[in-house]
């Protein structure tokens, strides 16, 4: 609605074009934080998380990926080194039996 002087009440709607989108998308996998990300957007935090949700997440996302394909490696060589060492150990086992 208008008041006396015509012009509309609140503040104005928040225009969230691609630029902005990958732009949040951008900071969010660099880890910058919200209210940081809101700051330079000049808009809430709360507009932040409610107009930029899905960029927000994706870009968690993004910033993970390099961690869990790093810890997916070392489980893979973790237990690759335990399957060799109760490999050994069972081995060992069966060959004191024979003697």
């Amino acid at each position: 609605m208008n008041n006396a002087t015509g012009r509309p009440r609140g503040r104005p709607l928040t225009e969230s074009d691609e630029q902005m989108r990958e732009l949040v998308i951008r900071m969010s996998t660099a880890g910058i934080a919200q209210t940081i990300q809101a700051k330079l957007l000049k808009i809430d935090t709360k507009t932040l998380r409610k107009h930029f949700n899905n960029q927000l997440d994706y870009g968690k996302i993004q910033a993970n990926k390099p961690i869990t394909k790093t810890w997916a490696m070392v489980q893979g060589i973790w237990y690759g080194i335990l399957y060799a060492g109760l490999t050994k150990y069972v081995l060992s086992r069966r060959t004191r039996r024979k003697k």
